[in-house]
């Protein structure tokens, strides 16, 4: 299968066999033959998608059209570019979505606005492409998952960047 890209990002190509399921327009790409729990997580990993697009919209300004896919990998998981997020086949296993598997999604759909649909360039950059969509995520989950959760990450994204601000002084 291939596709046509419209936003600004790198060509990448993934080589698989998978069985697919549409959810409310989000393609969910899982192992061959998976189990029914597996088809009812990804249900709720599309619907997070969907939910996290509609509310950086909200935010934003009308979604690009593009194709929206997740994708149960082995190897590369964490990926994520231009509508198409790489997720390892054991967040389609476990009992609930985890933080960080609902904040790469959040985060991934907030990129497709800011860093794909619009290029984001030149001196701090960073701070918009990686920090205002890790703020437009973290808001999502707190919509989502309430304040106790999103507390949870902010404190999480603090102790990361404690680590670097140490060595950068």
């Amino acid at each position: 299968i291939g596709y046509e890209q419209k936003l600004n990002g790198q060509p990448f190509f993934l080589t698989g066999s998978w069985d697919t399921l549409d959810v409310k327009g989000i393609t969910v790409y899982l192992p061959k033959e998976a189990s029914e729990f597996e088809k009812q997580r990804a249900n709720e990993l599309g619907t997070l998608m969907a939910e996290a697009s509609a509310f950086t919209a909200n935010l934003l300004g009308t979604a690009p059209n593009i194709p929206m896919r997740i994708i149960a990998v082995r190897r590369g998981a964490g990926f994520a570019d231009s509508g198409t997020i790489l997720l390892d086949y054991a967040a389609f296993r476990r009992q609930k979505i985890d933080s960080q598997t609902a904040m790469t999604i959040a985060d991934s759909v907030a990129k497709i606005w800011i860093g794909n649909a619009k290029l984001v360039r030149g001196e701090g950059y960073g701070v918009i492409h990686e920090g205002l969509t890790r703020f437009i995520a973290t808001q999502f989950i707190e919509k989502q998952f309430g304040k106790s959760s999103a507390d949870a990450e902010r404190f999480r994204q603090l102790t990361a960047h404690a680590t670097v601000a140490r060595n950068d002084a």
